[in-house]
């Protein structure tokens, strides 16, 4: 599965980006509130109201990654906008029992991300209760563009011989070179953000991905 990623700058610019991504199955938005990393994204500057986005979202699949700090409110938010999929990560993962409530609450999935200096192993613990795993593609999260980070190829294969029945999905530098490798590590989500967007033709790259991997 190739899963688009858009990083909002505001409002707009997500319906913006909605619209050019209209031709993709499912759609990751990232949510960055300048606390719990560096970048920042709507609707914590600008400041907005996560409602606002649901009727441009009300027809659509779409996992909500939180890069955030109060990871449990925004969760909430974003669950009852109708997102299919909510992602945390390990490094702010806190009240366990409140947000795995969430998952029967709203019938959504739940994910579990973290970055590529995290020990494996503090992941463990909480695999028996999350839908699917995030791995990291990139060394610094919360922005697009970045070089890809070999680490993550060896941290895939890790976990998939470990648990090879659970869902892995990569976000991050993730493009035509490298989308073998993760695949053949134990990758099957492709979380997909510049490399889509930034090309001349969305659609057409979409495609070409999806056809790599499903080869």
């Amino acid at each position: 599965m190739i899963i688009p990623a858009i990083i909002p700058k505001s409002l707009q610019d997500l319906i913006d980006k909605l619209e050019i991504l209209s031709f993709a199955e499912d759609i990751q938005i990232d949510v960055v509130d300048g606390k719990f990393v560096k970048d920042i994204s709507w609707p914590y500057e600008p400041s907005g109201d996560i409602r606002e986005a649901s009727e441009f979202l009300s027809d659509r699949k779409f996992e909500i990654d939180l890069m955030v700090s109060d990871t449990t409110t925004a969760a909430a938010k974003w669950a009852e906008t109708g997102a299919t999929r909510l992602i945390f990560h390990l490094e702010s993962f806190t009240d366990k029992d409140e947000i795995f409530s969430l998952k029967e609450k709203f019938n959504c999935q739940i994910g579990l991300s973290l970055n590529n200096d995290t020990p494996l192993e503090d992941l463990y613990p909480y695999l028996d209760s999350v839908d699917f795993i995030q791995l990291m593609g990139i060394n610094e999260i919360g922005s697009q563009g970045q070089p890809f980070d070999i680490r993550v190829l060896e941290r895939v294969a890790t976990l998939h011989t470990l648990y090879p029945n659970k869902t892995l999905s990569v976000d991050g530098a993730v493009n035509e070179e490298n989308i073998l490798s993760l695949k053949a590590a134990g990758i099957n989500r492709f979380v997909v953000g510049s490399n889509i967007l930034k090309a001349s033709d969305p659609k057409a790259q979409y495609e070409k991905l999806l056809k790599i991997v499903s080869e």
